[in-house]
């Protein structure tokens, strides 16, 4: 082969790591932007949860007071304990959870394709050191 042809490629090998290192960098901006969102879902989880203990500890505040009709008291706690702790509290949660373990799928997943992507790269850089070689090797 000759050198132009080795340079071609060389030159189509760079190219080819370039392109790798391209989609590297937008698949860790995707990754710090799914990092971003997961805090937040985090937050919003943490919050929710201190929102409800708040509740939990309210109605059980009334149910201490003695001084008022304990069956009025009974209900009232009894209906409050089922909305605070019923289907939807349990749904929000649930979806909150859900919400992260997707994101976490989706950073996993990318990180798997980045690890692909670097392999390509050390494939091509092979191919460069290769060629590189026969450069040398060769007079015309």
């Amino acid at each position: 082969m000759t050198k132009e042809g080795i340079r071609k490629k060389i030159s189509y090998n760079e190219n080819q790591i370039g392109n790798y290192k391209d989609a590297i960098s937008k698949k860790e901006t995707q990754i710090i932007n799914l990092e971003n969102l997961k805090r937040k879902f985090s937050t919003l989880l943490y919050e929710f949860n201190c929102k409800h203990n708040t509740q939990n500890a309210r109605i059980s505040e009334l149910n201490n007071l003695n001084y008022i009709n304990s069956k009025i008291v009974s209900k009232y706690t009894s209906a409050m304990n089922g909305l605070v702790n019923g289907y939807e509290y349990r749904k929000a949660c649930n979806e909150m959870y859900r919400a992260i373990d997707v994101i976490n799928n989706q950073i996993r997943k990318l990180e798997m394709q980045i690890q692909s992507d670097n392999e390509a790269i050390n494939k091509y850089s092979g191919n460069i050191d290769y060629w590189n070689r026969q450069m040398l090797n060769t007079n015309k």
